[in-house]
């Protein structure tokens, strides 16, 4: 049960990084390359970090050192610098595979940090 509860995260953290990334470019939000990361760890992370508030479930790991909130960050931003330069030249296949590849890091990056017991960077 555990393994379905990590896949579902995960794609969870996939499916809001890009919505994230979305939200900002919809909105016009400049510089997008700061905007949108921010947005895609919001929403990604912030709902996962949100359930385990409202389910009180003790130890909220998310919050703690689990490498979490860095998978949609770092996932944004590659998904919001690709989609600024290729502006001018993206067509709406070039768009489909952006975002398919976005989520698929994403899910695997998230799957490899639990898998690995990677944790945060630690700031003293």
């Amino acid at each position: 049960m555990r393994n379905l509860f990590e896949v579902s995260d995960a794609i969870g953290i996939a499916a809001f990084t890009v919505t994230g990334v979305a939200v900002a470019i919809a909105h016009k939000a400049e510089p997008v390359w700061l905007w949108a990361p921010l947005l895609a760890m919001l929403t990604a992370a912030g709902g996962g970090i949100l359930r385990d508030v409202l389910r009180q479930s003790g130890d909220i790991k998310s919050l703690r050192s689990e490498f979490y909130a860095e998978v949609p960050l770092i996932w944004g931003l590659l998904l919001a610098l690709y989609l600024h330069w290729q502006a001018l030249h993206l067509g709406p296949d070039d768009f489909v595979t952006a975002v398919v590849v976005t989520m698929a890091g994403a899910f695997l990056t998230r799957m490899a940090a639990v898998t690995l017991k990677m944790k945060s960077p630690a700031f003293a």
